[in-house]
């Protein structure tokens, strides 16, 4: 997997946590992750990902401070984060997910994400 560029896995129903390995994937260009349910707090490693240009994590359960090192991924265009989603466990080990905006990432968005000047 060390040389994946492409890691696309939306529109699923996974769950559980954002991989921990997936930051270790070192020339990864685009991180598809949107419409699952993923709790996601963002690693902080996640500004090892220097080739990532493209990061969709929207429409998951999304928790936590946005970490500084986000916002040193010079080549980041793209930067998905809104809608996110809260689920409750429902009968017979399902869920039910809805976008709520009582819920999500905490903190403030840092001035530094000034420093992603390709972003757009």
């Amino acid at each position: 997997l060390k040389e994946l560029v492409f890691f696309r896995a939306h529109n699923n129903v996974f769950s559980g946590y954002l991989p921990a390995g997936l930051t270790n994937l070192k020339k990864v260009r685009e991180v598809y992750l949107h419409k699952n349910q993923i709790y996601l707090d963002i690693p902080p490693q996640i500004g090892d990902m220097e080739n990532l240009e493209d990061l969709r994590l929207h429409e998951n359960e999304m928790f936590d401070d946005i970490p500084d090192s986000l916002y040193s991924i010079r080549k980041l265009k793209y930067l998905w984060l809104q809608d996110t989603v809260y689920c409750e466990e429902v009968q017979e080990g399902g869920y039910e997910c809805s976008i709520d905006s009582d819920f999500g990432f905490t903190g403030t968005i840092s001035t530094k994400i000034g420093n992603l000047d390709k972003l757009q």
